[in-house]
């Protein structure tokens, strides 16, 4: 027959209870535990992906935008400017100069090549009718003439056919006095759509969801400069308001310094994303991804890990009630023994006793 300590504890319904429970408890928070360092691991990942995508991405720009300052630093240099700036009636000088406008057009990728004087008066340009066609070049042109240095235009769009440019605003001629201008202004013009959007919009792997957009700050708004890859048609004109706490790219603007954070994008939709300062542009840079892709694989171990614990849970609790049931088992097994050896004891008993009358002659006496 079954005995000692162990028995006793299967045989207690209070002590299978607690055993359960704290099964039960410790079964979930370990599942929790490392489902959390499980998420954990994938945002800190998720996140070192951005950063390095965002890196790359503004290591690129920024080289290709010293190479246009770079090219704006050679044509600053050229005396022959200069000397046309000095002599504007010299009509051979002129021409020599379209010609190498022309050629820095064709060979250097540039939209166009606009040469204003210090009044910002139109004096040469290439392609003819440059002028018109970037109109808006003099909103930027007058503060140009007073820089002492190459700079960058806003990213703006054409008042004549529509389409987005900048500019390299490089001041020829500087004046020898402080707070004059310069004797005149070379524009070139950038189209951003032959490098720049592209280089902005691809993404160095397989996603869904991810894109890397620019914005800069206008006024107390945050705009977009090119057309998104969840919305077409958003090229400076998509705006946010500036004091926006969930929009990523309204935050960029806090700091100059890597962001990376949760929010919502211009969809509404929950993302994680990194932003810095563009350097040496007015421009700033959002990479993101969906929180749904980057935790879709997460998830969906978290689904398989959550069904494993209670399908644990539930052996356990199946186990002990087990456990339970053939206790029970014993002890009515048990029972039924005393039972019949009680039996057995009366009935011997009674043999005895017949017997003792039988041997004696004693019998029972009824009165």
């Amino acid at each position: 027959m079954k005995s000692g300590l162990w028995l006793r504890m299967v045989r207690s319904s209070r002590f299978l209870l607690l055993t359960g429970i704290s099964v039960t408890v410790l079964t979930l928070a370990f599942g929790f535990w490392s489902l959390r360092a499980q998420r954990q691991q994938v945002q800190h990942l998720a996140r070192e992906n951005l950063v390095a995508v965002l890196d790359g991405k503004m290591a690129a720009i920024s080289s290709w935008i010293g190479e246009r300052k770079s090219d704006g630093q050679q044509v600053r240099e050229r005396p022959d400017l200069r000397l046309y700036l000095s002599d504007r009636e010299n009509a051979t000088l002129g021409s020599e100069i379209e010609d190498w406008m022309a050629s820095m057009c064709r060979d250097y990728g540039y939209a166009a090549l606009v040469l204003l004087d210090s009044n910002v008066n139109l004096l040469l340009e290439s392609p003819a009718g440059a002028s018109e066609r970037y109109a808006r070049l003099s909103h930027y042109a007058d503060g140009a003439l007073q820089e002492r240095n190459v700079g960058i235009s806003e990213i703006h769009r054409s008042l004549v056919d529509g389409t987005v440019h900048f500019s390299i605003m490089v001041p020829i001629g500087l004046a020898n006095e402080e707070g004059k201008p310069a004797a005149g202004l070379m524009v070139m013009v950038v189209n951003p759509e032959d490098y720049l959007f592209p280089l902005v919009q691809t993404w160095p792997f397989k996603s869904a969801t991810s894109e890397a957009l620019l914005v800069r700050r206008e006024d107390t708004s945050v705009l977009f400069l090119h057309d998104l890859r969840h919305k077409t048609g958003a090229a400076l004109t998509l705006r946010f308001p500036l004091d926006d706490p969930d929009l990523p790219a309204a935050a960029s603007f806090a700091g100059d310094y890597v962001n990376v954070r949760e929010g919502l994008d211009y969809r509404d939709a929950p993302v994680l994303a990194a932003t810095a300062p563009v350097p040496g542009t007015p421009w700033h840079m959002v990479v993101k991804s969906d929180k749904s892709e980057v935790y879709a694989g997460f998830n969906s171990i978290s689904w398989k890990w959550g069904i494993q614990m209670v399908l644990l849970v539930g052996f356990v609790w199946l186990g002990g009630y087990s456990l339970w049931r053939f206790s029970q088992m014993d002890l009515l097994e048990e029972e039924l023994e005393r039972k019949h050896a009680s039996e057995a004891a009366a009935q011997e008993a009674a043999m005895r006793l017949k017997l003792a009358n039988k041997t004696t002659g004693l019998g029972v006496w009824e009165w």
